[in-house]
This record gives structure tokens, C-alpha cells and sequence, in this order.
């Protein structure tokens, strides 16, 4: 069962690293994120977040075959020839019992976000649908989520070893919050149309039909 999300968010940071079963506790609201935080509001975050990927070893655990990280490496690599700010954020994402998968667009500079989770019994699998555009280096969300903010982040587990991992921030009903998501894999295949109409894909980019295409806009 996956956690829900706006109760994740409502959890303390160093709780949702160390706390991983919470799947008993049904949704009794879907929240959105009322704004984006301020990089000031995001950086007041870093300590605590440095402190979860040091303690979060079961949460920091490669699990993915070397076929599937060859897969996504193949398609980042591909995407960042034409679209080098979007690259960073793209693949099927895994939080600890919810996803976030980020799709590339045929539109420079965009992507298209879908969170998957469990809202309980009277909502079931829900699927929220973004739009996400580059500035500065994060991701900027609009959309059955709210406004969210997501940054690519690095941390140093307890072997010494560096891990690559993104981190969601939000604020709901004032308060601020995070979710964070490890080791993306391909992207799951559309069957949303809505994906389609946003020209987002699950195609690697044809170079030079890419590169002219995004010369126009």
C-alpha cells in the first residue's frame, strides 16, 4: 500500500526517513501546495535532509538491475543533447510507497510530472498530473498538486558512499514539506491522454529533428 502523500509531507523530515511504515493511516484529505517555497525556505531544509540520507540506509539501497540503470542512463543521456536543463529530473522515480514520473516534452524547457499514491479507501490510486518548467536549476510544478518546487540533491550515506536522489518541496495548510525519491528507472508507458495533449513522450529525442523543432519556438 502507498503512503499518502499529503500525510507524508505533514510528517517531520527526519521521521519520513526513518519512519517507512505509516500504511495503515487512510487519507482523510487530498492537499495541495498552496505555494513554492523560497530557496531561503528550501536551504533551511539541508541539515535535516544530509542527516536522512545518512540515516536512511534501507531507504538508500540499490535495487535496480544494471539493465535498468543502463536504460535510464541511455535515455538522460539522449534527452540532455537536445534539452540539458530537463535531463537531471527524468525517469520513473521511487519515494517510499508512492512514484513520481517525470516525463520529457517535445516543449524546451518542460516536462510532464505524474505522483502516484494511495489516497485510502474513498480515493483509491490516485494519479496527479503537473506541468514542470526549469529555472535555476529546479524544477518548478503547477497542477493537481499545487505549486511544488523539486531539486536535485546529493547526499553521503554512512559507507562513505555519494547517492543522487531529488527532493519535492511543498506547503500545505502552511506547513512546509518534503518527499524525497531515489534511483529512477525507464518511464512507464503513457495510457493518459492528457500526457499526450502536453506533447510529453516516452521516446528517446531524434537529434536533429529535436534541435530544429526547439530552434523555432
Amino acid at each position: 500500500m502507498f503512503i499518502n502523500k499529503a500525510l507524508l509531507r505533514s510528517l517531520s523530515l527526519s521521521m519520513f526517513f526513518t519512519i517507512g511504515n505509516w500504511s495503515g493511516a487512510i487519507a482523510q484529505n487530498i492537499q495541495k501546495s498552496e505555494r513554492y517555497l523560497s530557496d531561503q525556505e528550501i536551504q533551511s531544509f539541508e541539515s535535516e535532509l544530509q542527516a536522512g540520507v545518512r540515516g536512511g540506509s534501507r531507504f538508500f539501497m540499490e535495487r535496480r538491475t544494471l539493465s535498468e540503470v543502463n536504460q535510464i542512463n541511455d535515455f538522460v543521456k539522449a534527452w540532455q543533447q537536445v534539452d540539458p536543463s530537463i535531463s537531471p529530473f527524468l525517469g520513473a522515480w521511487s519515494g517510499w510507497e508512492e512514484g513520481l514520473s517525470i516525463y520529457p516534452s517535445e516543449i524546451k524547457g518542460q516536462v510532464c510530472v505524474v505522483a502516484t499514491f494511495n489516497g485510502g479507501r474513498e480515493y483509491g490510486i490516485i494519479n496527479n498530473i503537473s506541468i514542470g518548467r526549469v529555472l535555476d536549476n529546479k524544477l518548478l510544478l503547477e497542477g493537481e498538486g499545487g505549486k511544488l518546487v523539486i531539486v536535485k540533491k546529493s547526499g553521503v550515506l554512512k559507507s562513505g558512499d555519494t547517492i543522487n536522489f531529488i527532493a519535492e518541496f511543498g506547503s500545505y495548510g502552511g506547513r512546509k514539506g518534503i518527499s524525497s525519491y531515489v534511483f529512477p528507472k525507464r518511464l512507464p508507458e503513457i495510457i493518459d491522454n492528457r500526457l499526450f495533449k502536453l506533447r510529453c513522450t516516452t521516446s528517446f529525442p531524434s537529434l536533429s529533428n529535436s534541435i530544429s523543432r526547439f530552434a523555432r519556438k
